[in-house]
């Protein structure tokens, strides 16, 4: 069995070529991701806007050692990672976990959104320097939120960056 990419719907599924010909079977693979919140009135939101745009397999790290430890443990690797840049009032450590999910091979495909607070300049470039794919001012609206979501899962599974 094969595993294709739509590039139309950003949908991974299988393909049964054995299948008949005119109708081929499509099983559509769950998308999943790590949500790391601190705010749990934002943690809610997200996670049911998430969940409405496909992210079937969302988990939630509500700090910095559960989310390392949703990493490590992970058969497959998520599809996409929220991270909080003010994560438990500390910015850094946002930061360093964004490089230490980049330098992992295994998360080359994997799209990384940094919400925030501060829109400076610097803290942008810090954003993008770590690796980060898509920076979000917190509370952005849903859709916006959810096509900048989507976006950075497509560019990344079809133009995965080199480090």
């Amino acid at each position: 069995m094969q595993t294709q990419t739509s590039p139309y719907e950003g949908l991974q599924y299988r393909y049964n070529p054995a299948a008949h010909e005119r109708t081929p079977s499509f099983e559509f693979i769950p998308m999943r991701a790590l949500l790391l919140e601190d705010s749990i009135e934002s943690r809610h939101t997200y996670e049911n806007l998430f969940k409405e745009i496909g992210f079937e397999e969302l988990e939630v790290a509500e700090s910095f050692s559960e989310a390392f430890r949703c990493i490590e443990i992970q058969h497959e690797p998520f599809d996409l990672i929220v991270v909080d840049q003010s994560f438990w009032g500390d910015d850094q450590l946002s930061l360093k976990l964004c490089q230490l999910i980049r330098s992992n091979d295994d998360y080359a495909r994997t799209a990384i959104v940094m919400l925030s607070h501060q829109c400076d300049s610097e803290t942008i470039e810090a954003a993008f320097r770590a690796g980060v794919d898509e920076f979000v001012p917190k509370y952005t609206h849903p859709l916006e939120l959810k096509r900048v979501a989507w976006r950075a899962v497509l560019d990344r599974r079809h133009f995965p960056r080199v480090r």
